[in-house]
């Protein structure tokens, strides 16, 4: 993998390049966070201290293959963690899920309900298998990018992606029954 030179011209000072970095990236790095917190203030927060670490640390940030973005999506993924051990019980659910646009207020009722059932047969699946399934289902991440965010191996990404489709394939079967 190339260096980006963006990156490398905001750790050496330039103020509009790490600018358009942070630009760049932060709404990925706050989808991350909403899907995981399901809260709009909480996700703004945990956004926003991810880059202010990234920025305290970024001139020891090296560029060996591993994307920056998947430097950011681990801080921010440490901070959800350290939340998540400060809630004594709480469903995570998925960010909101939105295929298409609705013409008319039924088909927007009805998608919103079809959402929601959706997110709860997801809220059911292990933490591994919602993150596999929104990062290379739901927001068609390459297996790579995804291997680099979660710290595994490319054919652990693929293992696991199946073992969470077969899952939900399962979940699903479950609600069919009578």
């Amino acid at each position: 993998m190339d260096k980006d030179p963006l990156l490398e011209q905001a750790q050496g000072g330039d103020a509009d390049a790490l600018n358009e970095v942070f630009r760049h990236e932060w709404r990925s790095i706050f989808g991350l966070a909403y899907a995981a917190l399901h809260d709009r203030g909480d996700a703004q927060d945990v956004t926003q201290e991810a880059f202010l670490r990234a920025l305290r640390h970024l001139d020891q940030f090296q560029q060996r293959g591993i994307p920056f973005h998947a430097y950011l999506a681990t801080i921010a993924r440490n901070l959800i963690r350290d939340r998540w051990r400060g809630l004594v019980a709480a469903t995570v659910p998925l960010q909101r899920i939105e295929l298409i646009e609705p013409d008319d207020v039924d088909t927007a009722v009805i998608m919103t309900d079809e959402h929601a059932h959706l997110r709860g047969i997801l809220a059911r699946l292990p933490e591994d298998y919602q993150t596999i399934i929104r990062l290379r289902v739901l927001e068609e991440r390459p297996t790579e990018e995804v291997a680099a965010l979660m710290e595994r191996s490319p054919g652990a990404v693929r293992v696991l992606q199946h073992r969470a489709i077969v899952a939900l394939r399962a979940q699903f079967g479950k609600e069919s029954q009578p």
